[in-house]
């Protein structure tokens, strides 16, 4: 019952538009078009949502990919990036092909990936930009959990 209340809560917080939760937590939400992503995301944002107050695991980073696909118009996507920022325990990687319009409103650090879009990394380049990546993990703080 909690996490359908969460979901609805996100659902609510995301403008999904839908008729109702999925009848089973494993089940993918029957909408189409842009609310179909953002469902997925309430759903996932449910499930942190319940591990942080009713269990005691650690606090992992979360990486959040690309929430400008399938149609998202500037005010949606500035809503996730909103709802997503208070979140502010975990650490979390939000890729984003473009800023959202109010990225500077949350304490984001934004850190842009130098490689070249469509590029196929040898094995060199990958391992560059693996650590890149890497660099983005917050290690002090993961240490202290």
């Amino acid at each position: 019952q909690r996490l359908k209340k969460s979901i609805e809560y996100y659902y609510d917080q995301l403008n999904v538009d839908a008729n109702g939760v999925p009848n089973r937590i494993y089940q993918k939400p029957d909408i189409s078009g842009s609310s179909s992503s953002r469902s997925i995301l309430a759903i996932h944002l449910a499930y942190i949502t319940i591990s942080y107050k009713l269990t005691k695991l650690p606090i992992f980073p979360i990486v959040i990919d690309t929430i400008q696909q399938n149609g998202q118009d500037d005010l949606n996507i500035n809503n996730m990036v909103k709802i997503i920022s208070l979140f502010k325990q975990p650490q979390i990687i939000l890729g984003m092909e473009t800023l959202s319009d109010n990225i500077s409103d949350f304490d984001f650090k934004v850190l842009e990936l130098k490689n070249k879009k469509f590029n196929l990394f040898n094995k060199i380049e990958f391992l560059e930009h693996l650590t890149e990546i890497n660099s983005f993990t917050d290690t002090t703080e993961l240490s202290q959990i």
